[in-house]
């Protein structure tokens, strides 16, 4: 059999059966979804060795070899993405091949896979990936992946990413990974990324060390309320209020009479969380008279938590 030369029609059936098959729960659900096939397919199936009583094994055992020999890019990524669906021995191994697929497609939906595996042995290969892919989409999938994984050894690599890579997206993606794992050890890339020359990269450093309440973030943080673009300074106030070192509660109130109103409302919430009588003034001059009804509201409610 010619696995390199099948009809793409041919492949996505056997994707199709394998996955319908690999979620029975008994032999009698098995034989019904066998049954969903139209005799054309079973025909089809029948000419390349695809029988009932052994369906799920041989269509497995078939995306496997087309994973690695079918010419189509698009069929072997079907087969990526359908290999993360089963328990199979063999499939991360494959799969890690899978990542050094000259096709882009190929190796997303090969990273994708693992993710969904969860196994290991990928973290490595995973993490060379997000270090040299030339696509950005996958190097974003590789932390995907490594994220599911869950293995700590992958801090390290998602941390580099943070300050090293070249695309804002894989960056912003890095810093959230390193939320979602846990990683305070990164704390040093974090703080480096507030100083990115892109504002998103900035921005989400901010939120994530505001969110790991990193104390050692704050001088860099009290001087970004001066960042050139809202987005940042309103992130930047929200993880001071996180952090909630009475230090940050003179640059907040300070910050009060910023220009754009979503940084003004991100820095009264801040002051409410810190709970300082300090701000007092400030918040209730705000509550009364800043031209946004929603910097009001903002600003109203911190007042009734510090009283």
């Amino acid at each position: 059999m010619q696995i390199a030369a099948l009809p793409i029609r041919t492949v996505f059936l056997l994707v199709l059966l394998a996955c319908v098959l690999g979620v029975s729960s008994s032999v009698v659900a098995a034989e019904d979804s066998w049954q969903l096939l139209d005799s054309e397919d079973m025909e089809v199936l029948a000419k390349i060795g695809v029988t009932e009583e052994t369906a799920h094994q041989t269509a497995v055992t078939m995306i496997q070899d087309a994973l690695t020999r079918h010419r189509d890019p698009e069929v072997r990524a079907t087969c990526a993405k359908a290999l993360g669906r089963f328990d199979v021995k063999t499939a991360a191994r494959l799969l890690i091949q899978a990542l050094r697929d000259p096709e882009a497609v190929v190796r997303a939906q090969a990273a994708a896979a693992l993710g969904a595996l969860r196994d290991r042995q990928a973290v490595e290969p995973l993490s060379t990936m997000l270090a040299n892919d030339a696509s950005w989409e996958n190097r974003v999938a590789a932390i995907k992946a490594l994220v599911l994984i869950g293995d700590r050894r992958a801090g390290a690599a998602i941390a580099q990413a943070l300050v090293d890579d070249k695309h804002w997206r894989v960056q912003e993606k890095a810093a959230q990974a390193l939320l979602d794992m846990n990683e305070t050890r990164a704390w040093p890339q974090l703080i480096q990324a507030l100083s990115d020359p892109v504002d998103p990269v900035r921005a989400a450093a901010a939120r994530v060390l505001g969110e790991m309440k990193e104390r050692r973030a704050l001088d860099k943080l009290i001087e970004l309320l001066g960042d050139p673009k809202p987005p940042v300074r309103e992130s930047v106030a929200t993880a001071l209020g996180r952090i909630g070192s009475k230090k940050a509660v003179k640059p907040l109130i300070d910050a009060l009479d910023d220009e754009h109103a979503g940084v003004r409302k991100s820095v009264a919430s801040a002051l409410g969380e810190l709970d300082s009588r300090k701000a007092l003034d400030a918040l209730e001059e705000l509550a009364a008279n800043d031209p946004d009804a929603g910097v009001r509201k903002t600003a109203q409610e911190a007042v009734e938590n510090i009283d």
